[in-house]
């Protein structure tokens, strides 16, 4: 009997010097469920990300995203990609200006006269054809840009898709309590035995 006390008293201090209190033994394992588990779910409009009603802004959704690293790259790789795709469509605006331009000061007109009817002929110098091949290149930059938004668009809704996925797949397999006996068992024997 002194032996079954003594064994008692033992695993029950010996519990509280290593392990504390017994609300407190997996309070970090809980805490880092329930923190999976109410991380916020993101909407995405676009390319806005939003929480409830609330724009996020790039280092926000960066903030939220950090606990996983592939996610938040690939959200970052998609900003990215729009950001050049608005700065080629900016500058492929500007280009094709200077172009048109440059092509309109390219045409001359030659007018003349024989008596009865009055001729224009149209004639084209070199600012015409430097013209052309700006705003050709304007075009190309155009093209670009959308092209770029485009994929930066995509890659922005599947990183939000696979974050929304993933914190859904947590919610699913949280566990609605963890039990834990430590000490003499029910079996006889010394050990912990975790229920979920």
């Amino acid at each position: 009997m002194k032996k079954v006390f003594s064994i008692t008293v033992f695993c029950i201090l010996f519990q509280y010097i290593i392990f504390g209190s017994s609300s407190n033994l997996f309070s970090t394992l809980k805490d880092s469920i329930n923190e999976e588990i109410n991380r916020p779910n993101l909407q995405i409009k676009g390319a806005r990300v939003y929480q409830e009603n609330t724009l996020l802004t790039k280092s926000e959704v960066l903030n939220i995203l950090s606990t996983y690293p592939n996610i938040a790259l690939k959200y970052k790789n998609g900003k990215n990609l729009r950001s050049t795709g608005g700065f080629l469509i900016a500058g492929s605006i500007v280009t094709m200006t200077g172009g048109l331009i440059l092509m309109i000061n390219g045409i001359e007109t030659n007018n003349s006269n024989n008596g009865y009817n009055s001729e224009s002929d149209l004639y084209y110098n070199g600012y015409y054809y430097i013209g052309i091949s700006i705003v050709s290149l304007g075009e190309i930059m155009l093209d670009g840009g959308i092209a770029l938004s485009i994929v930066g668009k995509v890659q922005i809704k599947h990183s939000i898709q696979h974050y929304n996925s993933t914190i859904n797949s947590a919610y699913k397999n949280k566990p609605e309590k963890i039990n834990y006996q430590f000490g003499l068992l029910d079996n006889g024997r010394f050990g912990l035995r975790l229920t979920f």
